[in-house]
């Protein structure tokens, strides 16, 4: 498993909130020591955490204190009066009970504490484990987003090697009887026979067609391929077959597929080197 996945895996995050077992445990801390990203991320993780459960913390009632001093205080009222005496060492019947009471009373003050402790507790970890989710959603959108933007930046960068290569012809072909307004370029390197088409204005094709295109080749056309039209077709290039020797392109419309000869009264564009 590669570092990004086991990041991606949420054993860290269950590693931070202390849900993992022993043998997790030492897998995380393993893998931190091996590569320094999960370290990194681990790290980031915790202070996160921390963050979010000072955001989050709630303060005891301030009647809270008060309550658990009166609870005390009462049973050490009600032991002092028991039979109308003073408790006394030598009284070793009265100092017994009379500490029972007072331990009672304490347990009565650690539990009103422990279960808002452990209230405040669980409240804090529900929304640190709600925090969690919606952090790693936010990771994966990223991640996918900067996907996508490197893809682009490589096909920009690819079309720009291509714009700037001394090698390539640029062939414009504009609009024939059938669409006048249509245009679209080719661009050919001799040297690789590599044909790249870029579609400036083009018709959607009507249900069950589909746009081919052509190389004139010693007076003869060869085949380099159907594509389609969308809106991203507009601002990138698509790489069609190679071709030796082509002194014209040209595209028809055909039928979905693909034909083995152009239909040369559904040609929209032509040009000629």
């Amino acid at each position: 498993m590669d570092y990004k996945t086991y990041i991606e895996s949420g054993k860290l995050e269950s590693y931070v909130l202390g849900y993992c077992t022993a043998e997790e445990m030492q897998e995380v801390e393993c893998m931190a020591r091996i590569f320094p990203e999960v370290k990194q991320e681990l790290e980031a993780i915790r202070i996160s955490m921390e963050q979010i459960a000072l955001q989050n913390k709630v303060e005891p009632p301030a009647s809270l204190k008060d309550k658990i001093f009166a609870a005390i205080e009462d049973e050490v009222k009600s032991v002092e009066n028991t039979k109308g005496k003073i408790i006394t060492m030598q009284e070793p019947v009265v100092q017994k009970g009379s500490s029972w009471r007072l331990l009672a009373a304490a347990c009565i003050a650690l539990l009103l504490v422990s279960s808002f402790v452990l209230y405040n507790f669980y409240s804090t970890n529900n929304n640190l484990k709600e925090e969690v989710a919606e952090l790693k959603g936010a990771n994966k959108e990223m991640i996918e987003n900067n996907k996508q933007l490197s893809d682009e930046i490589a096909t920009a960068s690819k079309q720009m090697q291509i714009f700037n290569n001394p090698s390539i012809t640029k062939v414009a072909m504009k609009g024939q009887a059938v669409s006048p307004n249509s245009l679209a370029t080719i661009y050919w390197d001799k040297n690789s026979r590599e044909v790249y088409l870029s579609v400036n204005a083009l018709p959607a094709p009507p249900q069950g067609k589909q746009y081919q295109l052509w190389g004139i080749v010693n007076g003869a056309p060869v085949d380099l391929g159907v594509f389609d039209i969308t809106d991203a077709d507009t601002v990138k290039l698509q790489t069609m077959k190679q071709v030796d020797n082509a002194a014209a392109f040209a595209v028809t419309l055909e039928k979905v597929g693909g034909s083995p000869t152009p239909t040369l009264t559904e040609m929209y564009v032509m040009g000629v080197l």
